[in-house]
């Protein structure tokens, strides 16, 4: 059985670029090894992508995929300062005023 490391959620916003094309998605769990996230652009297994982050960028595969949710494992293995940087970004989000809704 292959190891998997600790995941631990979040809300964190990044901007993900697959193709040369950026687009916004949501880090729902992140690990030293990977990444669950959450996006309105369909991924497909196999692709490789970067994952845009405040402070830094990590480089990705798609494992899995489930409609608008994706599993990516990262190049390399990340270290804890990288993950608690993306972690903190759902912190900041958390703080911020919520927007009004537009109809």
């Amino acid at each position: 059985m292959r190891y998997r490391a600790p995941r631990h959620e979040t809300q964190s916003s990044i901007v993900l670029t697959a193709c040369g094309i950026g687009r916004f998605f949501t880090v729902t769990n992140v690990s030293t090894s990977g990444a669950g996230i959450v996006g309105e652009k369909e991924l497909w297994v196999g692709q490789n992508v970067t994952l845009n982050y405040e402070g830094g960028k990590v480089h990705a595969v798609v494992k899995w995929t489930d409609a608008s949710k994706a599993g990516t494992a990262f190049e390399r293995e990340l270290n804890y300062d990288i993950v608690n940087t993306i972690i903190a970004a759902s912190e900041i989000i958390d703080e911020q005023p919520a927007r009004p809704t537009i109809h």
